[in-house]
């Protein structure tokens, strides 16, 4: 087992609802996968880690606040992760 991982951040302008998503489905960090995904909100900017990467890991990933959203694309082989998108810091309103 991997126990590699990537930290995807974005920063938002306002204090608003916001969540992460893989392929369309909304990550719940606090369901059965607790151990796979990490969330943390700090002022505005929030961050979701993604634990012991598998070719699995392997997506789309959005941060999703209000009406908006940034996404980027995880391409995971072997214990090496890349992401065409970075987002971090990205203002998304």
């Amino acid at each position: 087992m991997s126990h590699e991982a990537v930290v995807l951040e974005c920063e938002v302008d306002a204090d608003v609802v916001a969540y992460w998503t893989k392929d369309g489905k909304r990550i719940d960090a606090f369901s059965d996968r607790m151990t796979k995904y990490e969330t943390k909100s700090k002022d505005f900017v929030h961050s979701l880690k993604v634990k012991d990467l598998t070719s699995e890991d392997s997506g789309i990933y959005a941060f999703v606040a209000g009406s908006k959203q940034s996404s980027t694309t995880l391409f995971v082989e072997g214990s090496i992760a890349v992401w065409l998108a970075v987002v971090v810091n990205y203002n998304i309103f």
